[in-house]
């Protein structure tokens, strides 16, 4: 069976539960997505926000999704269950890790998971410089557009595979754009209950900016989101 403790602490809220997460080699956190003091709108907490960003554990931030059928004339009824996740990925070890977590949980075994995958080119911005010779340019841009195509496809197969193997229903999606806008955009299309994704983990520069997609993700997510980081990347990007 599961240990339950419970712990009442004095502190910044966002410092006692790093220090608690740390201290207790948690593997998970789990928070509200939202705070009180949240302007309209912005959708993340400073809490959560700060969770995300420095704890070297995963951060899952849970927002209440609205089920089917309302308990009344005027009121949603709220609901957490998992049926339907929305796992981003790139292949890299941090979507892995994401991955890996993700299949270790005791979901039920009904569970559909959608593989999505971004391709974010550069190169059509490159294409629409002036040149002598359009069409030899097109050629190599299309060429290049089937080889991502192609390593997309690997990589989602990849993670398909693995849940098909724990006997979950899987899908898989490809789109083309910023990292970000492409899972916020698969989310409204497919309405999964969690949105799962691997994070880096900031470094103390990188801490400073904003426009991170793990961050942007879960601030403009309408459902829980779960980020996974690659453990050891991160404490050797902290030196410890």
């Amino acid at each position: 069976k599961p240990k339950l403790d419970t712990l009442v602490r004095w502190g910044n809220p966002a410092a006692v539960i790093l220090q608690e997460a740390r201290e207790r080699n948690a593997s998970l956190i789990v928070m509200g997505a939202k705070e009180l003091t949240d302007p309209p709108g912005f959708g993340l907490g400073s809490v959560a926000v700060k969770a995300m960003k420095y704890a070297n554990a995963g951060v899952m931030l849970v927002r209440p999704k609205a089920a089917a059928e309302p308990r009344g004339p005027h009121e949603k009824s709220r609901s957490t269950t998992i049926s339907r996740v929305l796992l981003a990925t790139d292949g890299s070890k941090c979507a892995e890790a994401a991955t890996r977590f993700l299949l270790e949980l005791p979901l039920p075994r009904r569970t559909e998971v959608i593989v999505a995958t971004a391709l974010q080119s550069h190169l059509e911005a490159w294409m629409k410089t002036p040149t002598l010779d359009f069409r030899a340019n097109q050629e190599l841009l299309d060429r290049l557009h089937m080889e991502e195509e192609a390593e997309a496809t690997k990589i989602t197969r990849k993670a398909e595979r693995q849940f098909r193997a724990d006997g979950y229903r899987t899908a898989s999606v490809i789109l083309r754009g910023g990292v970000a806008k492409c899972i916020l955009s698969a989310a409204r299309k497919y309405d999964p209950d969690i949105i799962v994704l691997g994070s880096r983990g900031l470094t103390a520069i990188e801490s400073f900016l904003l426009g991170s997609v793990a961050e942007s993700v879960a601030r403009y997510a309408k459902c829980s989101v779960l980020m996974r980081r690659d453990t050891g990347r991160f404490l050797q990007q902290l030196h410890l």
